[in-house]
């Protein structure tokens, strides 16, 4: 699977379409600094990548038990929380890639949406449920 990032004023692709998952790309998210896209997918992997060349940056994180739904940079992007189509939330630390504690429940249903508040304390989801 892959996706393009286009220019939206050239209304051209800055680099070839970018493949590495194996399912369908489900959400992508940008640093706050410009420097890194994330994906999450099908293949229930968050990828990172270098948002200039298209390179992947780092291993992929693995811990998703699910599809990948949505995706969030915290505001100062030390840390990117993922939803999955399970009912659970998971908290990663960029620098290290490894998940930070236990996946966070509560919803009942697919978690279909995840944003950082802006003070990045918080974290607001949406569900099916």
């Amino acid at each position: 699977m892959t996706y393009q990032l286009i220019d939206r004023y050239l209304e051209e692709s800055l680099f070839d379409p970018i493949r590495g998952h194996l399912g369908t790309i489900c959400c992508v998210a940008y640093s706050p600094d410009g420097t890194y896209i994330v994906s999450g997918s099908g293949d229930s992997i968050i990828r990172s990548w270098d948002a200039k060349t298209g390179n992947p940056f780092g291993e992929p994180l693995r811990g998703n038990t699910n599809i990948v739904t949505s995706i969030a940079f915290s505001p100062n992007g030390e840390h990117i929380a993922s939803s999955s189509y399970g009912d659970t939330i998971r908290l990663w630390d960029v620098k290290t890639q490894q998940p930070i504690g236990q996946p966070l429940a509560g919803h009942g249903s697919l978690v279909s949406a995840i944003a950082f508040f802006p003070d990045g304390k918080r974290i607001v989801s949406g569900s099916y449920d």
